[in-house]
């Protein structure tokens, strides 16, 4: 029973790691986005380019946050399955 327990434990800190790293990863791709915009003092050509060449790490932090999500709640789920 307790080694259930501690593998459930570790399966939930995986999940939110995962999460983690999603959001440290969207909020890195803002702030260079940002530093560029204030280091151009506009929004050019070369300032767009940037933005969309760093949309697919946003999109790769939005899925990382997404799957620590979705696992999180199933192991919490299983867990209370398994309590009942």
């Amino acid at each position: 029973m307790l080694q259930f327990l501690i593998e459930e434990n570790m399966l939930l800190v995986l999940s939110a790691g995962i999460q983690v790293i999603g959001d440290i990863m969207i909020a890195f791709v803002v702030m260079r986005v940002h530093a560029h915009i204030r280091t151009e003092q506009s929004i050019d050509a070369d300032v767009v380019q940037a933005i969309k060449k760093e949309r697919t790490y946003i999109a790769i932090g939005i899925a990382l946050v997404l799957i620590g999500f979705l696992s999180e709640a199933f192991i919490r789920l299983e867990l209370l399955s398994l309590l009942m």
